[in-house]
């Protein structure tokens, strides 16, 4: 695919620069449980874009972002996370698994995503 390494290069810096964000807010907020649950729900938007796009690199294939993200949360193991995650935007709360472990699961699934555009450089 033409420019691919550009897109990929690309979208792990995105997940880079994710990473940061919610490091600084687990830093600045852990201490306070809704922001928390409101930085991994925050999160959703550039998950859901890296992960189409990375699955469009490994594959060639056009999937919707949501969907983008629910394959690869299933694919390594982090659908759990996901939940949490999805619950936080949904309810716009603290999830049942917790604010810190909905921050760190987004925090993972970044990181996992990053590793996998990483390979395709």
């Amino acid at each position: 695919m033409p420019g691919s390494r550009s897109h990929a290069k690309r979208r792990c810096q995105v997940l880079v620069n994710l990473q940061l964000r919610l490091r600084e807010r687990f830093a600045l907020s852990s201490t306070f449980e809704e922001q928390l649950a409101l930085a991994a729900a925050d999160a959703v938007g550039p998950l859901r874009a890296a992960a189409a796009v990375l699955l469009w690199l490994e594959s060639g294939e056009h999937v919707a972002p949501r969907e983008a993200l629910r394959r690869i949360a299933d694919q390594t193991g982090v659908d759990a996370a996901l939940a949490a995650i999805t619950e936080a935007r949904e309810s716009g709360g603290v999830p049942t698994a917790g604010a810190t472990a909905t921050l760190v699961g987004a925090l993972e699934l970044a990181t996992l995503m990053a590793a996998r555009a990483e390979r395709l450089r």
